[in-house]
């Protein structure tokens, strides 16, 4: 099938699952939603399946992690502003508290959504973009002697529960967070998309935070990045919610967290197991503060889960290409 085909498949089949939404909101059916969003994420699958290599390939396989890094950060800009956009389709404004929410009023958004992966689909069909790129190998393979299977391989199977555990928190935290704010604070529906928004930035924030050192700069400019980067992406996040006419007063608190996260990052010296072991004890003790506490309080330890795993992937990902490649030479 190739990269660039798979790719344009996943937009295609997420663009049939928003299709299922018009007849579930004509009949409320909740089954229909349900299987909407399960076609819309099957898609999304198929297409980071066929992204990811595709970044590695389209280049030296050496600064592999690092396009894999931009191409996160993209992503979670993405997932920074979505939830500002479909509040603002659903609920409009957050100063227009006259509009009543409807069941009807999830078919604009996911309709236009599917417009557009239609549109990148054909884009990326008709572009110039190669379906099955080169890919550099190491013809000595005398360290791979004796396994059948990629399965054979501990670190894969390994790497794999990781991160099958990895999204699931990452996920669940982000499903389950507007119930816990609605439920626990009283909020309302509408008031709730920023949070979101600034759980999904963490993410940028932290992935652009680990972004850094993957790349090759001076010290001096390494060390100053270190403090740039983390709060330009938190910027981002101000910035959009500035826009969505979101009261911005209660995230600046949130600013002392992420000098947490640059602490963290300089304090584990770019030693990737040093860096796994300080964010792994600083998202235990997010969550544990979350469960603990009540309020906002719970509300950012929560959110500050986000921050650390994305922080560590790109040394980790650069340790792994680097062991691969010692592992070859011997």
């Amino acid at each position: 099938m190739g990269y660039k085909n798979g790719l344009a498949l996943g937009l295609v089949i997420s663009a049939a699952g928003t299709l299922l939404f018009l007849p579930a909101a004509n009949t409320g059916s909740f089954t229909l939603m349900l299987s909407g969003l399960f076609i819309v994420g099957l898609g999304f699958s198929l297409q980071q399946t066929a992204a990811n290599p595709l970044a590695i390939a389209l280049g030296s396989p050496e600064t592999g992690s690092q396009r894999l890094t931009l191409a996160g950060g993209v992503n979670n800009f993405g997932t920074t502003i979505g939830p500002l956009i479909v509040s603002f389709a659903i609920f409009g404004a957050p100063t227009s508290m006259d509009r009543q929410l409807s069941i009807e009023s999830v078919k604009f958004p996911y309709l236009m959504l599917g417009a557009a992966f239609l549109l990148v689909a054909i884009m990326l069909k008709f572009s110039s973009l190669p379906d099955r790129p080169a890919v550099q190998t190491n013809e000595d393979t005398g360290h791979a002697s004796g396994k059948q299977s990629a399965l054979q391989f501990p670190q894969l199977v390994m790497g794999m529960l990781a991160i099958f555990v990895y999204v699931g928190v990452e996920v669940s935290t982000a499903s389950n967070l507007p119930a816990y704010m609605e439920s626990k604070l009283g909020l309302q529906t509408r008031d709730v998309a920023p949070f979101i928004s600034l759980y999904w930035a963490s993410l940028m924030i932290g992935r652009w935070t680990g972004a850094v050192e993957a790349f090759d700069v001076q010290a001096g400019l390494g060390k100053l990045l270190k403090f740039l980067a983390p709060y330009l992406a938190f910027s981002v996040f101000l910035l959009v919610n500035a826009i969505a006419q979101h009261e911005l007063s209660q995230f600046y608190v949130y600013a002392a967290i992420v000098l947490v996260l640059i602490a963290a990052d300089m304090l584990s010296q770019g030693n990737p197991a040093k860096m796994l072991g300080i964010f792994s004890l600083l998202g235990i003790a997010g969550l544990v503060i979350g469960m603990s506490t009540s309020g906002m309080v719970s509300v950012y330890a929560f959110t500050s889960i986000a921050l650390c795993g994305p922080a560590s992937l790109p040394w980790l990902s650069a340790a792994w290409a680097s062991t691969q490649a010692r592992a070859a030479i011997t």
